[in-house]
């Protein structure tokens, strides 16, 4: 909604109407909308620090770290706007777990040899026990 607020004061400058009541009354709202848009989220970060029972600062930066300021999409464009973040990353995890791996049949049906075991003696008793003595 703030964003829109700001688009349509925009708009009103683009057009030439900056020097009317309806524009400063538009851009008036807007900066009501991100004033109250800025204290929400300061307050959520608030709530954040007393709940975990963290110093501010080193919180602050744990949620700088966690955030994804830009990325690139499938065409190697750079991204930076959160909505289009999170949008190219649900197309990407949905096709990720959407495409199908296509495998060759392999039958379970064959025995497995080594190679060369057919020429290999048995082991008996006696050997391991001999092997056993000389550790």
């Amino acid at each position: 909604e703030t964003k829109k607020k700001i688009q349509k004061g925009k708009q009103l400058y683009r057009l030439g109407q900056y020097a009317t009541d309806r524009y400063r009354q538009t851009r008036k709202e807007a900066r009501r909308m991100i004033g109250r848009d800025l204290e929400e989220q300061y307050r959520k970060f608030a709530e954040n620090v007393i709940h975990k029972n963290k110093n501010l600062k080193c919180l602050r930066r744990k949620e700088e770290k966690q955030q994804i300021a830009a990325l690139k999409d499938e065409s190697g464009r750079e991204i930076k706007n959160r909505n289009e973040i999170i949008e190219v990353t649900k197309q990407y995890y949905e096709n990720l777990y959407y495409t199908q791996i296509t495998r060759p049949q392999t039958s379970t049906d064959t025995k497995v040899l080594n190679v060369g075991s057919e020429h290999t003696l048995e082991i008996n008793e006696e050997e391991i026990l001999f092997s056993l003595k000389t550790l």
